[in-house]
């Protein structure tokens, strides 16, 4: 399978979450800041190496918060 997970929207509370397996919008999630990081953890964990692909891209938290 393969997911894609799309930061987008971020704010200092909470940030969207779309959804993408195997090319497919699956859907948006609204998580709070504090959960992304361990959604993306677990998704990525239940990943099969050499079968299944994991991609993140954009940004969860807003610009002026990034490092």
């Amino acid at each position: 399978m393969n997911i894609v997970l799309e930061y987008r929207n971020p704010n200092s509370e909470h940030c969207t979450v779309v959804v993408f397996l195997n090319g497919a919008n699956t859907g948006s999630l609204c998580l709070r800041q504090e959960e992304v990081g361990s959604f993306q953890q677990i998704l990525s964990g239940g990943c099969v190496d050499g079968i299944d692909t994991f991609l993140s891209r954009g940004h969860s938290l807003p610009q002026e918060d990034q490092i």
